[in-house]
């Protein structure tokens, strides 16, 4: 995140728009590249403020999603236990 942070005053982050413009734009073209392909998304947000807006987005954009801690620690043993058994 420190390098799209342009300055912090009392606890306030002013974020630098342009390299921010210039990278969230870069992201929407590899998910849309990835999504013309027919690839599956993970979307992930367990903060109480966001659980609800992740659901409902992900249900309507036909996506998987996570958004409970409980579920999103399962998730990240699960790929960590795949890794591991991979390098094997």
């Amino acid at each position: 995140m420190a390098p799209f942070i342009f300055i912090k005053r009392k606890d306030i982050h002013i974020i630098n728009l342009i390299g921010t413009a210039r990278f969230l734009s870069e992201a929407c073209d590899l998910v849309f590249d990835a999504a013309s392909r027919g690839k599956n998304f993970l979307i992930v947000g367990t903060n109480t403020k966001t659980a609800n807006l992740v659901a409902r987005a992900s249900i309507k954009a036909r996506c998987h999603y996570v958004n409970k801690k409980m579920a999103c620690r399962y998730v990240n043993e699960l790929v960590h236990h795949r890794n591991k058994t991979s390098e094997v």
